[in-house]
Formats: structure tokens, sequence, C-alpha cells
């Protein structure tokens, strides 16, 4: 306490503090105030989450999420955006760094040119592959080989699918919300994950549908000229990109999983 002041400052002479907000969050007593910045959530529901939504209907919402690959053309919701924005905004992160980037692609120019880089890259990727199978005889035909696994298939399917004009990268998808950070150790992945986890189930519950595309985000590791057409800020890592649209099909099944991989110690 300060003479003559109401106030409690906080000394923080080893620079610890990482400004989590944890000390607002307990104080029974609502004592503690953050400066600039925003205001804190005050809810009764906080103290007992449990009591906000019911075990069975999260269990069913969770397992009703399905990778979208067909849109409508129709623009985003600049309200449901911002909502499923927020949603990854609040994502917990390592250290409380909150050191993500959020690249929202909203042009349907910028998508397709995105979606044309990584068409082009998979030309070369194809050309190469069929060199590699001449300079290797018959190493095609070896189980786990490069030229007859999945990736390869799926890569083939997309350049298929790309010659008939569709899309089979972004989907012709109204939006493309891209995540980077700076690397810290290894946790930017682990924070990047956390966030598009958040973002899927958000835009879930605005009624949209989204789609994890791994082939994008590793175009965009190989191609700082991409990263820089796009507009990602430099010196940030890709992380992530995620399609996001209204869903043109909808599901009526939770499909099953595989049984739990586990043990215990």
């Amino acid at each position: 306490m300060k003479p003559g002041k109401k106030v409690v400052e906080f000394e923080d002479p080893y620079s610890r503090c990482i400004l989590c907000g944890h000390c607002i969050a307990v104080c029974p007593e609502d004592a503690v105030r953050y400066e600039d910045a925003e205001k804190p959530i005050r809810d009764p529901l906080i103290h007992t989450p449990e009591k906000i939504l019911h075990a069975r209907d999260l269990m069913l919402f969770l397992r009703a999420r399905r990778s979208i690959r067909r849109f409508y053309g129709r623009h985003v919701p600049e309200k449901s955006l911002k909502f499923i924005l927020d949603a990854m905004r609040y994502s917990p992160t390592g250290s409380n760094k909150q050191g993500l980037h959020f690249t929202v692609i909203v042009s349907r120019e910028k998508i397709e040119y995105f979606s044309s880089k990584v068409i082009s890259f998979f030309k070369l990727v194809r050309v190469v592959l069929i060199l590699l199978r001449f300079l290797i005889p018959f190493g095609h035909k070896r189980k786990g080989s490069v030229l007859s696994n999945g990736l390869y298939r799926s890569l083939l399917n997309a350049l298929e699918k790309a010659a008939a004009g569709k899309d089979p990268i972004l989907y012709h998808a109204p939006c493309v919300i891209v995540l980077s950070g700076r690397t810290y150790a290894h946790q930017t992945q682990v924070d990047a994950g956390i966030a598009l986890a958040h973002g899927m189930f958000a835009a879930q519950a605005q009624g949209l549908g989204t789609c994890l595309v791994g082939f994008a985000h590793e175009r965009l590791l190989l191609g700082p000229f991409l990263r820089r057409a796009l507009k990602i800020p430099r010196g940030c890592r890709p992380q992530g990109v995620m399609a996001l649209g209204v869903p043109k099909v909808r599901y009526t099944v939770a499909p099953p999983r595989k049984p739990l991989s586990s043990n215990r110690i």
C-alpha cells in the first residue's frame, strides 16, 4: 500500500510476471486492475464452467465436427468472422506469449492465386518423382515407396481435379486463415494447433465449415515469395492454413474412431 492511496502497487523486481491474468481470475474481491487491456468478463458461471455446457452436449458437438471441402461462394459474415478470430485469440499460449499472427484472406483473387501456386509446385514435384522412377528401377513398386504411397496418389488426384477446373487445395472457400508466429522452441506449433481447434469449433457454432489444409501449409513453408505475396509478416513461420465458409454439405452421423491407444503409469 502506498501512503495516502487506496491502491496496492505490484512490484516485480525479477520480471517474472507474464501478464497471464490469474490474479484477476482468482481474486474474490475484484481488487486487481489491469492497465492498458480489455475489460475481463465477469459472469457467475465462470466460477463453475462445468455448468455452462453439459458434458454430453460437448461430446456430441466435438464429434459432429467434420472437415468441409465443399463451400457456397458467399462471403463469411463479418460478425461470424470476428467471433471465430476472437475464439482463436483467447486460446491459451505457452508462457502467455500470445505471439500468433492471423492473416485473413477474403479476396477471391488472392485465394485462387494461393491455390494455383500449390498446384504449380505439385506439377514440379510430379516431374521430379517421375525422374526418380526411371533412376531407381522398380523402386515405385516397393512397399513404402514415395511413388506408391497415398501421398503421391493424392498429389495426382489433386492435379487431375485442377485440370478439370476445380480447386482441390482451398476448395473455392470464400475465406482462408493463415496462422503464423515467431518460433519459441516448439511451443509455437502447439499454440497454433490449439488456436486452430478453437477456430474450427467456433466456426461450427456459427453454422460454418472448416478444413485444415496441409498441402497449402507445406507450400508456404517452402515459398518466401508466396509468403510475401500474402503479406505474412517477415520472421513469422507459417503454422497452419484453415479454409472457412458456408458448407454445401451437412452430415447426420458421427462416425466411429479407432480404440484409444494409451498406457497408464
